[in-house]
């Protein structure tokens, strides 16, 4: 109705058009509270349906007017002088230019009232639209209005509306953590951010809620006023509250007018030649009504008449600052729209929303990236990227500059012919801007300023979070002293005697004064590192900005683009050109030879850095792998059946020279047995040598086969272990042949492989021929071995090789050592997240087993336990009691002397290694069984610590129970520093 009555104004004398508006407001106000939410606003049970919720804010509303016309405030507001001076032209209105993409404005109307619209479907329901006006106040005294149409929930999201003034140039979506804004929440508050306080808040800034009144937003800048630099609110003319201050850092800069909201249908007024829908108890200029010398027009502007709309898509090279260039870009052309994923998170970012970590599949942040970011928002529009498509249908329709900010696609010819396709409306016009190679001068000294900035906003973040833990420690220990100095009148009071009981209310003194006191916590600072809060964080290092630096680099290390697209696709890559449609290109950094030479460059550099994950093993490699091992296997039995026949024990009399030549021994040995094979004296080390030799002589033939690339002369040295395992499926370290890196592995093995040099890469390859003889290698082991012999009994004990065991690497990687634990520690026993409460104030169980024994208690909490303190008779062969402990009344079975056979023993009882060691027990009580255990003496401690004692929580336990402490122990085959046991 509303908007069929406008239209209907459209026509009409200007006169005319005052009295249908005033109409069609009355229809509006009829109308509003009868609004009810849809069924699917109404999914949650707590939440209150949106007719309902708008009825409460009607009658909200009325109780305040009833406040506001006992306590007026104060109106010290003048009506305004006549002002002959020349108004704005073209007058100030809202702008279909300067907005969020999905906002829709109807054309203002003559006397400059526009309503405003927004998607609210497909996940746009959950973000917030912003659209601000052409002008902006810098002096005088101006009004603007606005009336919410039509408010409704959609899918659980609520309306949001906030009417109030913003800088030229910055976030439309008001309350989104920046500071460049003030203005008005619709439950009344105020919102004026400082640079110190960016969530400044001023609750009950108006009594009353916005509700569906018209608001009215008076900005006053005039300095011989007595509200100067102030904003109020009106609700229907009616003043709501006192003004309030502009925030100074707002002060001397043009303040537009801007409405941000949510689900909302909104009417704005800016009212063009001096109209009100509501008069105010003075006489007051609207911003339609402006002087010339008090506003400055926006500088986001749509291009002359006659003059393209011009689609910028950027083309850059991952980390080498292509987004450097695109946020340049943007701050040097304020009118242009960003089209990117990076700008659609931003804007959820800004709405509110949240990304959720829970149920994320393991490494699934590993594809994350600036160009292409994760989005779980919960959200299906949002997260299954429907919302952006719509977004990008939108652009195609709008008359508006964008920029095409995806590094992917804008480096592949198919993706960028296809972006000129999308924008093929007369009034676009594509250019391509190509930023490769080493950037002008004056890119790297923007980008070195930048960095600084950054630096200094860290350091005075850090510096903000180090005063507020200060203030907090300031406000937590007079708190504290408040309570100690209460207790100590408490206690003056009672004049206790007995020196036990002061003693036993000094130490419950203590352990209340040690639970209040606050745990340091630990945040995430921009760069990733830990920082105590309320203490200083580590000192951040200045920034280096020499001339080598082009790009600025993110604190929390996200890639450009993710490494698994980048292998993927980085063969697709090229420059642009006139032949897929663009209007023309344009070289930004470099000349078109010299992009074009640093791309070719930055691909032969980038397969030496890039994995391809692409590839498989073919047949060949996999017939010649499988004989391989079909006939290791057949040497290592014959090596034994030689061994137990006693075939080689003749070769052990003779010296070096006097044993057959190794080129004339056969592979098995001779056929009647006479003669020994070739591999007869091999030790485990020849076997991994020539188990490594030919493994990495097939992977280097194999590769080459399979990557099917000239510019491969073998597997790159960088990445031979991670080729190994696609191949053989099992891994591939270094150190297992003593060697530091794959270079000392080479040098090892120098008569079987090679490293090739090539312009930017370095290959590992064979020097057999790709069918080579397996019995050439058997030979060349033996070779060395007798070398090493010779070597050896000449008193060369460097010859000697010592490669570490699989334990022993294993070993290395987790810490070595044998349990050293003698029992004289106590151990702690958590059976329930009831039983982990109550041991905050009071230990579990304290002291422990007795040296050379192992006592193990196992106590369940039932739903309300009743403790009682008695001590745990000594057990084990040091006979030593332990101290207190503390235990469930009921239900308790205690048993002693010799351990029960297993069949007999309780559920839940403890079990112990040694045979015959006393034991106790307590029955789990919970839903489920838990179990502890603990190892006796002699045993080996399945743990990484000290010590052999060893507890674990039974199948269903809440949390794993923990147990530490144990007896004297025996060997720790996982090993560890800890000095304790899981």
């Amino acid at each position: 109705q509303v908007v069929a009555i406008l239209a209907k104004a459209r026509s009409a004398p200007d006169a005319a058009s005052a009295q249908v508006l005033s109409a069609a407001m009355a229809v509006a106000d009829a109308e509003m509270p009868k609004t009810e939410a849809p069924a699917e606003a109404a999914a949650a049970a707590t939440a209150v349906p949106a007719g309902d919720a708008e009825k409460q804010v009607d009658e909200k509303a009325a109780s305040a007017d009833a406040e506001v016309e006992e306590e007026p405030v104060k109106e010290l507001e003048a009506d305004s002088p006549a002002d002959s001076r020349a108004r704005l032209a073209p007058a100030a209105a809202l702008s279909d230019y300067d907005c969020t993409l999905d906002v829709f404005l109807s054309g203002a109307d003559a006397f400059g009232c526009t309503i405003i619209s927004a998607l609210s479907h497909s996940g746009f329901q959950h973000l917030l639209s912003g659209v601000r006006a052409t002008a902006g106040a810098k002096a005088g005294r101006y009004l603007f209005e606005v009336k919410a149409l039509e408010k409704q929930a959609v899918d659980g999201s609520e309306p949001v509306l906030r009417v109030g003034f913003s800088l030229g140039g910055s976030s439309l979506l008001m309350g989104d953590g920046s500071i460049d804004y003030v203005c008005f929440d619709q439950d009344g508050s105020l919102l004026a951010p400082t640079p110190t306080e960016r969530r400044r808040t001023i609750r009950k800034a108006s009594r009353v809620p916005l509700a569906q009144k018209v608001v009215g937003v008076l900005l006053n800048l005039d300095a011989a006023s007595p509200n100067a630099n102030t904003v109020s609110v009106f609700l229907d003319g009616v003043r709501m509250g006192a003004p309030q201050p502009v925030p100074e850092h707002l002060l001397g800069k043009a303040l537009f007018p801007t409405v941000t909201f949510k689900n909302c249908t909104v009417a704005a007024n800016l009212g063009r030649d001096g109209m009100l829908l509501k008069s105010l108890p003075f006489s007051c200029r609207m911003f339609g009504d402006a002087s010339a010398a008090d506003m400055e027009p926006s500088r986001i502007v749509r291009p002359p008449a006659g003059k393209k709309y011009s689609v910028v898509v950027p083309v850059g090279l991952p980390q080498q600052g292509f987004f450097d260039y695109v946020d340049r870009f943007l701050e040097q052309n304020p009118g242009f729209e960003e089209l990117s994923d990076r700008k659609f998170v931003d804007w959820c970012r800004k709405s509110g929303l949240r990304p959720q970590t829970w149920g994320a599949k393991p490494g699934a942040g590993a594809s994350a990236s600036r160009d292409r970011p994760l989005l779980r928002y919960g959200v299906q529009g949002i997260d299954n990227r429907s919302a952006k498509r719509m977004m990008r249908t939108v652009a195609q329709f709008s008359k508006r500059n964008f920029i095409v900010a995806e590094l992917k696609s804008n480096l592949a010819s198919k993706d960028r012919q296809e972006t000129v396709k999308s924008f093929s409306a007369p009034h676009f016009e594509v250019v391509a801007k190509v930023a490769v190679g080493e950037p002008a001068p004056e890119h790297k000294e923007w980008v070195h300023k930048r960095i600084v900035t950054k630096h200094k906003e860290r350091l005075q973040e850090l510096e903000r979070r180090k005063q507020a833990g200060v203030e907090r420690a300031a406000k937590q220990k007079a708190k504290q002293e408040a309570i100690k100095a209460a207790r100590l009148a408490k206690a003056g009071k009672l004049k206790a005697t007995k020196k036990e009981d002061v003693k036993e209310e000094e130490e419950e003194d203590k352990a209340e004064d040690k639970a209040v006191e606050p745990a340091t916590k630990k945040q995430k600072t921009e760069d990733g590192a830990e920082d105590e809060e309320g203490g200083a964080a580590a000192a951040i290092p200045e920034p280096e900005v020499g001339p080598d630096v082009w790009y600025v680099t993110q604190p929390n290390g996200l890639p450009d683009m993710a490494d698994s697209i980048l292998s993927a696709s980085y063969k697709t890559f090229t420059l642009p050109s006139a032949e897929e449609g663009f209007a023309r290109v344009d070289f930004e950094w470099r000349p078109k030879t010299e992009a074009e030479d640093h791309l070719n460059k930055w691909s032969v550099k980038r397969r030496a850095e890039t994995v391809v994950e692409s590839i498989t093993p073919c047949d060949w490699f996999k017939e010649k792998r499988t004989a391989w091992t079909e006939l290791l296997k057949d040497m290592r039995k014959k090596q034994s059946e030689c061994k137990a026949q006693g075939k080689d024990t003749d070769d052990d009399k003779k010296l070096p020279e006097e044993l057959a030549d190794v080129s004339t021994m056969e592979l098995h040995g001779s056929e009647d047995k006479t003669k020994a094979p070739i591999y007869a004296k091999f030790q485990r080390e020849d076997w991994v040598l020539l188990s490594t030799r030919y493994e990495l002589h097939l992977l280097a033939h194999a590769f080459v086969k399979d990557i099917a690339d000239s510019m491969y002369l073998g597997v790159p040295l960088e990445h031979v272990q991670h080729y190994y395992k696609v191949y053989f499926k099992s891994s591939f370290s270094p150190k297992a042949l003593a060697c530091e890196d794959i270079k000392g592995v080479v040098e090892l093995m120098e008569d079987t492989l090679r490293i090739v040099d090539s312009e930017h890469l370095r290959f590992v390859a064979s020097k057999c021929e790709l069918e080579e003889d397996i019995v050439r290698f058997v030979r060349a082991v033996e070779e060395d071995r007798r070398d090493r012999m010779r070597r050896i009994e000449a008193g060369d004990e460097s010859a000697r090789l010592k490669f570490p065991s699989a334990a022993e690497q294993k070993g290395s990687k987790k810490g070595q050592g044998k349990g050293k634990g003698e029992g004289k520690s106590g151990g702690k026993a958590i059976a329930s997240r009831l039983a982990q409460s109550i041991a905050a104030r009071k230990s579990v169980a304290k002291g422990g087993a007795s040296k050379g024994g192992a006592t193990a208690i196992r106590s369940v909490a039932t739903a309300k336990p009743t403790w009682s303190r008695a001590p745990i008779p000594a057990s084990g062969p040091g006979k030593s009691a332990s101290s207190a402990s503390w235990e469930p009344k009921r239900p308790a079975i205690d048993r002693s002397g010799p351990r029960p056979p297993a069949k007999g023993r309780p559920k839940g009882a403890n079990s112990s290694a040694a045979s015959a060691l006393p034991w106790k027990a307590t029955v789990s009580r919970t839903d489920r069984g838990n179990a502890s255990k603990s190892h006796g003496k002699g045993q080996n401690a399945a743990s990484k610590g000290k010590g052999a004692g060893w507890g674990s929580g039974g199948a269903g336990a809440p949390r794993s129970n923990f147990s530490k402490g144990g007896s004297k122990g025996g060997k720790a085959p996982k090993g560890g520093k800890a000095g304790r046991s899981w």
